[in-house]
């Protein structure tokens, strides 16, 4: 259960640097990037922790981490609004890609199929 957790968390800090990378690595140093990258990270965690504890469905936060994405980059990573709308979209476009790439393994892998369960119980 940790292990599948620790992997979620760098696979989110993924997903959402590589959202800020091809608009911004002209712009800004990695550092700053990656710095950037954990704010967001952690607080969309904090964001799905207080969707969860009110009952909200946890597929909200995807628009609100998008949100995020495009206020940090705003702010600080000094990005254009077309900058920062384009890293926003990244994002989604990533999101959408990883959750279809889950879904082809639940239907196709019977051993990941499994193991998901189990991880979910």
């Amino acid at each position: 259960m940790i292990t599948f957790c620790l992997i979620a968390i760098i696979l989110h800090y993924l997903v959402i640097y590589l959202a800020y990378l091809p608009v911004s690595r002209k712009d800004v140093s990695q550092g700053e990037m990656h710095i950037t990258s954990l704010k967001v990270a952690g607080l969309s965690f904090l964001t799905g922790f207080i969707a969860g504890f009110v009952g909200i469905s946890s597929s909200v936060g995807v628009p609100i981490t998008a949100l995020i994405i495009y206020h940090m980059g705003r702010s600080q990573l000094l990005q254009s609004r077309k900058q920062a709308w384009a890293s926003a979209g990244i994002y989604i476009g990533l999101a959408i890609l990883l959750a279809a790439f889950l879904a082809y393994l639940m239907v196709t892998n019977e051993s990941f199929r499994i193991m998901i369960l189990q991880i979910m119980e």
